[in-house]
């Protein structure tokens, strides 16, 4: 009001124009609990996040003996891992049929199929981006079992109810339990 609200000024009137409507001391203020539970929760699921991540580029760097299959295909393929499980199946049943198969009209239909397998494996990405492997793309689906959507276009943050649903017991379990297994 001294210097008739100039926005240039504000700096010197803590960054404000106008009088407050409202007269409240300081320690008359709650914290807004709600904003800081958004945060809590959103730092604690990056960190699960990343030790998702950590635990699948600890993966890639082990022996092919001390891993399970599910580990030597995060290793092999990254983070198409389950395309190449699937493309794995498809292989192991083609190799099958060509094996079992009299004819040899079928044999070569077989063997074009296996090939054409063969070929889309190679083709696979074996880049591990975050979020991509097992454990991390589990955290998401644990998130859907308990009705917990991450917001999409807001770096993944909670809504209020959300956030109140992560915290009981059942989800934290089951979060925590996925990253151990």
């Amino acid at each position: 009001m001294q210097d008739n609200a100039d926005k240039k000024s504000a700096a010197k009137y803590n960054n404000s124009l106008h009088a407050p409507i409202l007269s409240i001391q300081l320690d008359r203020v709650s914290s807004p609990y709600l904003h800081i539970l958004l945060g809590i929760i959103l730092k604690h699921h990056k960190l699960l996040e990343n030790a998702a991540h950590l635990l699948h580029t600890k993966i890639t760097t082990l022996a092919d003996l001390q891993l399970t299959d599910l580990g030597k295909l995060v290793k092999q393929y990254g983070g198409q891992w389950q395309q190449a499980q699937s493309l794995q199946e498809q292989l192991d049943f083609q190799y099958g049929c060509l094996v079992l198969s009299d004819k040899d009209e079928d044999k070569e239909i077989y063997r074009k199929q296996v090939e054409d397998t063969e070929h889309k494996l190679s083709q696979l990405d074996t880049h591990l981006a975050p979020r991509s492997g097992p454990i991390a793309s589990s955290l998401d689906n644990i998130l859907n079992k308990h009705r917990i959507t991450p917001q999409a276009y807001h770096s993944r943050s909670f809504v209020g109810n959300h956030c109140h649903k992560h915290i009981s017991a059942a989800v934290y379990q089951d979060l925590t339990q996925t990253i151990t297994t």
